[in-house]
């Protein structure tokens, strides 16, 4: 009897041990869960952080470069537009002087189904000159229009400015470059608003008025078609 309560008690010791054994596992379950949890945490967090330095240094790298390429771009526009400047001063025929041009031309700015306009300039020796003119429209049934300035010019390496004094001290300039002169021909450049420019031919006449009695022959030659 005594023997065999001694092998049961061995027995619950045994069972009494591994119990203890399992419970303390799972006393340690929590805690390796936990550090689990933050090592997986940790890990993210630091393949987040390396994903986002990544991502921005990809982003700097694209930002310096078009930068750079902005960068290029305007200041190769600046050279260029430079070099356009210094081509478009005094572009004209050095050649021709004041004296040559003086007196009066007229030249046909427009003549189409909508518009006809020509317009006359008086170059006198004295550095004034008189800028007149003459347009008619559709819309306004062709009847004849007249417009005259006052202006005051100069003519330096073949180009001639033209200014008129405007209202409260600002001055209206038109530029022109002299690119040739045969006879009673003028052949110049005008240079237009927003940078544009154009090439027509003058003719030269004796008084702004033949720039009108031209606009009513081209008046006359529409109509009869």
């Amino acid at each position: 009897m005594i023997r065999w309560i001694k092998c049961f008690g061995w027995v619950f010791m045994q069972k009494s041990v591994k119990t203890r054994f399992f419970e303390e596992k799972l006393k340690k379950v929590p805690f390796l869960f936990c550090h689990f949890l933050s090592s997986a945490y940790i890990c993210t967090t630091k393949l987040k952080f390396i994903f986002i330095n990544l991502i921005n240094l990809i982003i700097m790298k694209k930002y310096f470069y078009l930068m750079g390429l902005m960068l290029c771009m305007v200041f190769g526009s600046m050279a260029f537009v430079a070099c356009d400047d210094d081509d478009e001063e005094g572009g004209g025929n050095a050649s021709i002087t004041a004296d040559q041009i003086i007196g009066c031309w007229y030249g046909i700015d427009e003549n189409n189904d909508t518009k006809i306009n020509v317009f006359s300039i008086n170059f006198e020796p004295n550095g004034y000159c008189m800028f007149d003119q003459y347009k008619a429209k559709s819309k306004n049934n062709w009847q004849i229009e007249e417009e005259g300035y006052d202006m005051t010019w100069v003519l330096s390496k073949g180009t001639v400015v033209m200014t008129l004094d405007g209202y409260e001290g600002e001055e209206q300039q038109m530029k022109a470059d002299i690119l040739s002169l045969n006879g009673n021909s003028l052949k110049i450049r005008r240079y237009l608003e927003e940078g544009n420019s154009d090439v027509m031919e003058m003719v030269r006449c004796d008084t702004p008025q033949d720039a009108r009695r031209v606009l009513v022959q081209l008046l006359e030659e529409k109509f009869s078609k």
